[in-house]
């Protein structure tokens, strides 16, 4: 198999497969660790010298970051690793975070995935195993594979795929895309559209006013950005949620305010 296609050996036998079994346990999460590179193990405190019958090192925001940031499928191994053991509980405060986390490092594996003709398929397991449970604070996580398929095909504009990339090469346009999903100062418009993937839980009987107003800046800011970027839109951001909340009678000048503010602080630019 590997003469005919040169990796296809790893893709068989990487411990992902393994982190996505449902009888997924700790011997078995030793022994995933212990095949994943070590350029992606050394990004954890504690996870070099981490033995069957002692303590997993803690999932922490700065970890996940880095994670997604690498782009390989070694470090979506630990992000589902720590999704199904860091993150049993329910209501556990980082279980959005990492299910966010793999979302990113799929849009930023999604050229490759595309590629090869699995992106569908590939999708659909971590839908259900993940996407479909992540729920926090009122918030779920609203994604399917219409709404990922247009995300990534906006990504792959600005960050192209390159099939015969070398590994340096590709390492390097991960990380410019990671960070770019991370954080809004990198590209603020594509940030807003990739990064409204949110959704009020249902679950929850009577939504939390800062929940509503959360999601409604979040579709205000990838409304606007995907005028500006397809469709030559100059009015500002500004002046759009300035029209928003004259015209939603639910709405305070005190929330248009937080809204102004809080996109001024997102990115990083005092007239947008």
């Amino acid at each position: 198999m590997e003469i005919f296609a040169p990796g296809s050996m790893y893709v068989i036998n990487m411990p992902l497969w393994d982190a996505l079994r449902p009888n997924f346990n700790i011997k078995k999460r030793c022994a995933s660790v212990n095949q994943l590179h070590r350029a992606v193990t050394s990004k954890v405190n504690g996870l070099d010298s981490f033995i069957v019958d002692g303590p997993f090192p803690k999932y922490k925001a700065g970890v996940g970051k880095k994670l997604v940031r690498i782009g390989n499928y070694d470090a979506l191994c630990l992000l589902m690793i720590f999704w199904r053991f860091d993150s049993e509980d329910a209501n556990h405060p980082n279980r959005m975070e990492i299910a966010v986390n793999i979302y990113h490092l799929l849009l930023i594996l999604s050229g490759e995935l595309f590629y090869y003709g699995i992106c569908e398929h590939f999708f659909s397991l971590f839908k259900h195993h993940v996407f479909d449970h992540a729920r926090s604070n009122g918030y779920r996580l609203d994604v399917n594979y219409e709404k990922f398929c247009k995300n990534a095909e906006l990504l792959i504009r600005f960050y192209p795929f390159d099939e015969k990339a070398n590994d340096k090469t590709s390492e390097k346009r991960n990380t410019a895309t990671g960070m770019t999903l991370q954080k809004s100062s990198k590209f603020f418009e594509l940030y807003s559209i990739l990064n409204d993937i949110f959704n009020h839980d249902e679950s929850v009987s009577s939504p939390d006013r800062d929940v509503i107003l959360q999601l409604i800046y979040e579709h205000l800011c990838s409304d606007w950005a995907s005028k500006v970027l397809f469709d030559n839109y100059q009015e500002s951001l500004i002046e759009t949620i300035k029209k928003y909340v004259k015209n939603d009678s639910n709405l305070t000048e005190l929330d248009e305010q937080m809204f102004i503010t809080k996109a001024k602080i997102s990115s990083m630019i005092g007239n947008i």
